[in-house]
């Protein structure tokens, strides 16, 4: 306004001095000099000044308080949206514990970067032990970054990270373990009541067949050897349930494990006078493996004490003969039942060659001079049962039996001559 109002002062001066000078003569103005306004277009032009100046002014003042508000806005905007994310996920903060919790850590730009992205809370609490062994990440501060190398800042932000998750891992598996290790204390405890698993053995799907077929025959050998024949019996029958057989093209020794399998299953019923039991155990031993010597022999016996003589005679003529060193007992029993079926001329030559195999033994001896006997040839029939009778090996009554059919064959051969 001062300069405005010298401006004025200048003006009415000059227009004093000019009228003083011409004397108010109109012939004495020129062009070039200006009239001087009246005093009213004066005034008229301070107060458009004022005017314009003061107008100004306000606008100037109105947009100055308008970015000031716009800026307040803002901030208190910025505050609120903060104040709803959770304090663990604001970038640039960490949570702290005891008196400084209310006073928020500033962060190095790149460890606000690592931090927002690996940040992880426990899902539960961890147990007293497990809280106590607490995992220290160590902490790089702006200088140390600002005096390390590019290279090695991002050396560190890597074992930094990695340090991270594997705290993340350790809270985790500590955090789950804790269930299963009380679960654990709870199932080992022992237990008073009885257990329903005696004589039963937990077998592996995927172990080896052959493997676990022996350790089956071995565990259930030790029961039978102790007398435990009803443990013996479960182990082998729960192996049998478990449908572990295999295929139809199994190994010769899959099937010959599983012939002896069947086989003692079948003597361990015997012993508890189960013979339906074991009849039908050796009938599956035999559909199983129709080659095993061993199994069809014991089966071959079970069916004699039950009188299906013609069963067991076929069974065992159908088999493969194997050598009479080997399987002498097999000959004994294929004579045997070849004598009760009428071929005495069979039991004739079978029991030849067990008595030149072993002379010693007298029953051999005694079926040999029986089968001549009921085929008619007395002569050796006497002369073999006289052998019979003094065998001392042989039991008394047999031996005595041996000695009335020798006398006999001899008192009937002198009423003939």
């Amino acid at each position: 306004m001062s300069l405005i109002n010298q401006m004025l002062r200048d003006l009415e001066a000059r227009h004093s001095q000019g009228a003083g000078k011409h004397g108010g003569d109109p012939g004495d103005t020129t062009y070039s000099e200006i009239p001087c306004p009246p005093r009213s277009t004066r005034k008229r032009i301070t107060f458009a000044l004022t005017g314009i100046v003061l107008l100004g002014c306000g606008m100037g003042a109105g947009w100055y308080l308008a970015q000031g508000e716009s800026h307040k806005a803002i901030i208190q905007a910025e505050i609120a949206a903060t104040q709803r994310i959770p304090v663990s996920e604001r970038p640039g903060a960490e949570i702290r514990k005891g008196p400084e919790a209310a006073t928020p850590q500033v962060k190095h730009p790149r460890e606000e970067a690592t931090s927002v992205t690996d940040s992880i809370s426990p899902p539960a609490p961890l147990p007293e032990a497990s809280a106590q062994k607490s995992v220290h990440t160590p902490v790089h501060t702006s200088e140390s970054r600002a005096e390390s190398s590019p290279a090695q800042t991002g050396s560190e932000e890597k074992r930094s990270a990695s340090q991270k998750e594997e705290t993340k891992a350790a809270l985790l598996s500590r955090t789950q373990a804790a269930p299963t290790r009380e679960t654990t204390a709870q199932t080992s405890a022992p237990s008073s009541a009885p257990s329903d698993n005696a004589g039963k053995v937990s077998f592996k799907h995927n172990a080896d067949p052959v493997e676990m077929r022996e350790r089956v025959l071995h565990e259930a050998q030790q029961h039978y050897n102790r007398a435990d024949y009803p443990a013996a019996i479960g182990i082998l029958q729960q192996h049998l349930e478990q449908d572990t057989r295999g295929s139809d093209a199994a190994s010769a020794q899959i099937i010959a494990l599983d012939a002896r399998i069947h086989r003692q299953l079948a003597l361990a019923q015997l012993r508890l006078n189960q013979t339906h039991a074991a009849t039908n155990t050796l009938e599956q031993g035999h559909m199983r493996a129709s080659e095993d010597l061993e199994l069809h022999i014991l089966y071959a016996r079970v069916l004699m004490e039950q009188g299906r003589n013609a069963r067991a005679y076929t069974m065992l003529r159908n088999l493969s003969q194997p050598q009479l060193a080997a399987h002498p007992d097999f000959y004994a029993l294929r004579a045997a039942l070849a004598r009760q079926q009428g071929a005495y001329a069979e039991a004739i030559e079978l029991y030849a060659l067990l008595c030149k195999f072993q002379p010693q033994r007298g029953d051999w001896r005694l079926g040999l001079a029986i089968s001549e006997h009921q085929l008619g040839d007395l002569k050796q029939a006497r002369q073999n049962y006289q052998r019979a009778a003094a065998n001392a090996r042989l039991d008394s009554h047999l031996r005595d039996f041996a000695a009335r059919q020798a006398e006999q064959l001899q008192t009937s051969n002198l009423g003939s001559s």
